[in-house]
C-alpha cells in the first residue's frame, strides 16, 4: 500500500486519506473480533493498508504548516503518538478483555477509531480544499519511487529507515521474550522492561527532534542515534544477571535511541521535496522502513537460534544501525 499511498493522497487529500486509513483499521479490528485464522490474515492485511496511509497524510499536513526551524521537533512530537499508543493499548486492552472479553475489546477499539474518522470530517474544508487540483494533475503510482531512487539523500534516508526499523521491531517483538527466557524475569517484571523501552521512545523522539532543529541537520543526528543504538545494544549480553535497575536503564536508553529516530527521519525526508510531494515520497521511504519491520524480528529469531542467546542475537543485529550511521555520515553534506 505504501507504493500507492501517494496516489491515494493526491486524489483525496490528507484528511480523507486519514479517514480511509482509520476505516481500514476499524474494519480490520471488527474482522479480528469474528475470530478464526482466515479472518486474522484478512484483518492483518486491512490494518496494514490503513497503517501505510497514516504517515504520508500526516507528513503532507505538517510539511504544509510547519516552519523549517521547527520541522524536526513537530514531526517528532507527532511520532510520540506511536509509543504512547502502544502504552495505552497495553493498559486498556487487557482490562477490556478481562471485563468484556477479547472480542469486545476489539469491537470497542474499532468503534473508537470510527468515531475519530467521523470527527475529522469538518477538517476536510481546510486541508482537502485543493482536491480538485490534485485530481486534475494525477501522479503515477511509481513516480514517487523514481523520485526517491534518483535522489542520493532520499536513498540514504530510505536505507536508514530500513536498517533502523530492524532493530526497533526486533526489540518490540523479542525484548520481553529475552527478559523472561534468558534473564529469568517474571512476566510482570518483563512488562516493566517493555514499558521502559516505550517510555524511552517517547522521550527520545522529542529530544532528538529538538536537537535536530537546534543544529539544523537531520543526517548528523540520525548518525549519532545509530552509533548510540549499537553501543547500548552491545551491553545486553553483559547485562544477563545484572541488577534489574541496570537492565531497566539499558532498555530505557535503547528506547531513547532505537525507538526515538522516526520523527527526525520523516522530517528530513520532507526537507528534500516540495510540500505537494511530501506525502508520496514519505510513503516510499516508509515502504523501505516497513520492509525492515518485517525482516527485523525474523532475522533476530534466526540469530537467536544460531547462537542460543537472544542478547547475543541483538548484539549481532545491532550492526544494522551502525551501518546506517556510516552511510549517513558519508552523505551528511547532501
Amino acid at each position: 500500500m505504501s507504493v500507492f499511498a501517494g496516489t491515494v493522497l493526491r486524489r483525496n487529500g490528507p484528511v480523507r486519506t486519514s479517514q480511509l486509513a482509520l476505516a481500514a483499521v476499524a474494519l480490520g479490528l471488527f474482522t479480528l473480533a469474528a475470530g478464526g485464522l482466515p479472518a486474522f490474515f484478512f484483518a492483518a492485511a486491512l490494518i496494514g493498508c490503513g497503517y501505510a496511509l497514516t504517515n504520508p497524510a500526516g507528513a503532507e499536513m505538517l510539511a504544509r504548516s510547519t516552519t523549517a526551524q521547527r520541522r524536526n521537533l513537530v514531526f517528532s512530537i507527532k511520532q510520540t503518538a506511536v509509543p504512547l499508543g502502544g502504552i495505552l493499548a497495553g493498559l486498556a486492552l487487557p482490562l477490556l478483555s478481562a471485563v468484556f472479553g477479547w472480542q469486545a475489546a476489539f469491537v470497542l477499539t474499532a468503534g473508537a477509531i470510527t468515531l475519530i474518522a467521523i470527527a475529522l470530517q469538518p477538517l476536510r474544508r481546510v486541508w482537502d480544499q485543493r482536491m480538485a487540483e490534485r485530481a486534475a494533475a494525477p501522479s503515477p503510482p511509481l513516480a514517487a519511487l523514481r523520485q526517491v531512487l534518483k535522489s542520493r539523500p532520499l536513498r540514504s534516508l530510505a536505507a536508514t529507515g530500513f536498517l533502523y526499523s530492524t532493530i526497533q521491531l526486533a526489540l518490540a517483538s523479542y525484548g520481553v521474550v529475552m527478559l523472561v527466557s534468558e534473564f529469568g524475569w517474571s512476566l510482570v517484571a518483563a512488562g516493566s522492561g517493555a514499558a521502559a523501552l516505550q517510555f524511552g521512545g517517547v522521550i527520545g523522539r522529542v529530544l532528538w527532534g529538538a536537537i535536530a532543529d537546534r543544529v539544523s541537520g537531520g543526517f548528523g543526528v540520525l548518525a549519532i542515534i545509530g552509533i548510540a543504538t549499537t553501543a547500548i545494544t552491545w551491553l545486553l549480553p553483559t547485562a544477563i544477571g545484572a541488577p534489574p535497575a541496570f537492565v531497566i536503564a539499558v532498555l530505557f536508553a535503547l528506547g531513547v535511541t532505537a525507538v526515538g529516530w522516526n520523527g527526525v527521519l520523516l522530517a528530513d525526508t520532507t526537507r528534500h521535496v516540495d510540500a505537494v510531494d511530501a506525502g508520496g515520497v514519505t510513503a516510499i521511504v516508509l515502504m523501505f522502513t516497513f520492509s525492515g519491520v518485517v525482516l527485523g524480528p525474523l532475522t533476530l529469531a534466526a540469530f537467536a537460534w544460531l547462537t542460543g542467546s537472544y542478547a547475543m542475537a541483538f548484539a549481532i543485529l545491532a550492526t544494522a544501525p551502525l551501518a546506517a550511521a556510516l552511510l549517513l555520515l558519508l552523505n551528511r553534506s547532501t
